[in-house]
């Protein structure tokens, strides 16, 4: 009869910890550890055993989660500092970078607007770039932005462990007509601009993936 109740405990603890991981990390610590401290007080064997194994997991599961990197600055303009966050997966296999561009009529919207959460759990690595917005500088500044966020990506590669030689280039709605441009003006020195440096460096990209726009 104990072996069964301790079966279903293991069940109720995995189903849980699927739930935890998404708690902030210090109500995550606060949840495991007031756990333990019951089963502990109320001395139960088996329960201990099975948190203790569920702990394992939940830090096997966390560590394998992607790591992202949020608001690397990858060019400044006088006082403005233009970033991108970059979605890393646990997986070392090195798979094409795919650059995210937000939609927002070309006047709003913001690179945290990120969609690409499940192909970069199947490795996909992601940045997700923001742009000056129209109200702030007129076309074609916002493709000289992107252009210089996959200039910075390239000279960044080692250091981010990406492969440099494959970069897709995606968005949706106003960020679509952004990225299609972006991928077929590979070499247009007209649309390069010299923003962020790294002028040595390709802005061409392998791929475009419009999702509308």
């Amino acid at each position: 009869m104990r072996m069964k109740e301790g079966a279903r405990s293991s069940q109720e603890c995995g189903r849980l910890g699927r739930n935890s991981l998404r708690l902030p990390e210090g109500h995550f610590r606060f949840w495991i550890l007031s756990a333990v401290a019951s089963c502990c007080a109320r001395g139960q064997p088996r329960s201990w055993l099975a948190f203790t194994l569920f702990f394992g997991f939940c830090q096997t599961a966390q560590s394998a989660e992607a790591r992202v990197v949020k608001d690397i600055e990858y060019a400044r303009i006088d006082s403005l500092s233009l970033k991108l966050d970059l979605y890393l997966p646990a997986a070392s296999q090195r798979k094409p970078l795919i650059v995210w561009v937000h939609g927002g009529a070309w006047r709003s919207g913001s690179k945290a607007e990120m969609p690409l959460g499940e192909l970069v759990k199947e490795g996909y690595p992601a940045a997700s770039v923001e742009y000056r917005l129209s109200p702030v500088a007129k076309f074609p500044a916002q493709i000289h932005d992107i252009k210089a966020a996959i200039r910075f990506l390239r000279a960044k590669a080692q250091e981010f462990n990406i492969d440099a030689t494959r970069m897709v280039i995606a968005g949706g709605s106003a960020g679509g007509h952004l990225a299609a441009l972006v991928g077929v003006t590979n070499h247009d020195h007209e649309l390069e601009g010299t923003i962020g440096g790294n002028l040595d460096q390709s802005s061409a990209v392998q791929g475009i993936i419009s999702y509308f726009g």
